[in-house]
């Protein structure tokens, strides 16, 4: 933001329900209604999607550590390992709260 006191949308991507994001290196991460969706952040005005989408029932929260994403969802949690060079997710392990 230039001037606090006139901000304006530089740019914007249409989405469904967002909720939860974190950001790793280049990378940004966001809920979006049951979906973890994956973007680049390279030029950080304009969000690019990877293509990289995982349905996550419930998810409403994403934790950024390193090369680590932790995802907070209603039936527990999820660890993935974060491919920085694609932007791909592996699941590690997951927490069940059932």
């Amino acid at each position: 933001i230039q001037n606090i006191a006139q901000p304006f949308q530089e740019f914007s991507i249409p989405m469904e329900r967002p909720v939860g994001l974190g950001i790793s290196k280049d990378l940004l991460f966001v809920c979006d209604n049951s979906k973890l969706k994956t973007f680049s952040i390279k030029q950080p005005h304009r969000p690019s999607p990877t293509g990289n989408i995982i349905d996550v029932e419930g998810c409403f929260d994403v934790i950024a550590l390193d090369d680590r994403l932790l995802v907070v969802h209603d039936k527990g949690l999820n660890q993935y390992s974060i491919n920085h060079d694609n932007g791909s997710l592996s699941l590690l392990s997951q927490i069940s709260t059932e």
